[in-house]
């Protein structure tokens, strides 16, 4: 069933899609969200199916009519009164975002990614700020750089910091949001939970490779750090976690996994700041088919990766200089898809550090976005 809904809302919305590896023979999973759509879709036509009535694709015209009357139409009735950024709940933590006043709307901003780029600079500023405050109230110790001042994590600063770093990116996601129309809170709580992992593993992983390329280190913040070689550095006295070693078990296995997805961005040119702007559009437009997202709000999401392409295309040719940018090209889409591996990997590994370690059992916002 999830396939042949798949198969229509593709004829529907008269999408084409490109092959994840390039070659057609994608391997598909039981159960995969993130699956190659190219592929899967060549599949669905292998096994017959067949949609007899395909609806006419709205023009970005239409696309934008509609989301102007029904923004006129929300206006009529009134507006909503604004919920704290800041609450151990998702969707009370999203719900402002039905009465944001922002300007950002990237259907309409000449420019995509420079959009993005100012939206990631105000949450790149607030987040740095928090976390020097975390760090100075756990007192890391310094972790070797030779110019930038970094931190060595331990387990009770990293889920603090990542707390923070959720509630943070709220207004970062309600602006990307702005560009798909009006949402429910429950469409927004869907999206916000697939976006913030790929986004997160993306940005750790490109940090990492930034500061430490070819080495088994990670950056698991802006500017906190653990070692790949030395994981029992991120245990300290105070975290009070039963069963040590079985914990630094199940993180030298996961830690092993990150490593192997690393090793891709490790053996590339380092990424730019636009391509990473690029890769966080990706990351929210990278829509989990299996969910509940109306068609409508999944249309809006590739118009949005198209602009997204048609920008990241200019700026090699006009910024970069660059008469054959396949290869730049197929760097982020390859980066892009290993995030999305990377994600399903974080998301288990959370799992696993509340069920067998009780590691957040208390934490309402984690629990929320990690079981829910």
């Amino acid at each position: 069933r999830a396939c042949a809904a798949f198969f229509k809302r593709t004829k529907i919305a008269g999408r084409s899609y490109l092959c994840r590896q390039g070659d057609g023979k994608c391997v598909f999973r039981k159960h995969e969200r993130f699956m190659c759509r190219s592929c899967r879709f060549d599949k669905c036509v292998t096994f017959g199916l067949q949609y007899d009535n395909p609806r006419k694709r709205k023009t970005r015209a239409e696309l934008d009519a509609e989301k102007e009357s029904s923004l006129s139409t929300e206006e009529r009735g009134g507006g909503t009164e604004r919920a704290p950024v800041g609450t151990d709940d998702t969707e009370s933590a999203l719900d402002q975002s039905a009465a944001s006043t922002s300007t950002f709307s990237p259907s309409l901003s000449t420019s995509l990614l420079d959009a993005v780029a100012l939206a990631y600079q105000k949450f790149f500023e607030r987040r740095l700020a928090h976390e020097r405050q975390i760090v100075a109230k756990h007192r890391l110790r310094y972790f070797h750089h030779p110019t930038e001042t970094f931190y060595t994590s331990s387990v009770k600063s990293y889920f603090e910091v990542f707390q923070m770093t959720i509630e943070e990116s709220v207004p970062l996601f309600q602006h990307l949001c702005e560009g798909l129309g009006p949402l429910t809170v429950d469409q927004k709580a869907t999206l916000f939970k697939g976006f913030l992992g790929r986004y997160y593993m993306a940005e750790g992983a490109i940090l990492s490779a930034k500061y430490y390329k070819g080495d088994n280190k990670f950056m698991t913040s802006l500017i906190t750090c653990v070692d790949g070689d030395h994981l029992e550095e991120w245990v300290e006295l105070g975290d009070n976690i039963e069963r040590v070693d079985d914990f630094l078990s199940v993180l030298k296995g996961y830690g092993k996994a990150y490593t192997d997805m690393l090793a891709t961005i490790h053996s590339i040119d380092d990424i730019t700041e636009r391509e990473f702007h690029a890769m966080i559009v990706l990351a929210f437009c990278d829509v989990d088919l299996s969910s509940d997202i109306p068609d409508s709000v999944i249309e809006s999401a590739e118009e949005m990766r198209r602009k997204m392409y048609e920008e990241l295309q200019n700026y090699y040719r006009t910024e970069l200089k660059l008469n054959d940018f396949s290869q730049r090209f197929g760097h982020v889409m390859t980066l892009s898809h290993n995030m999305s591996e990377a994600c399903m990997i974080m998301n288990e590994e959370m799992r696993m550090y509340a069920t067998m370690f009780g590691l957040y059992s208390d934490n309402a916002l984690l629990r929320e976005l990690f079981f829910d």
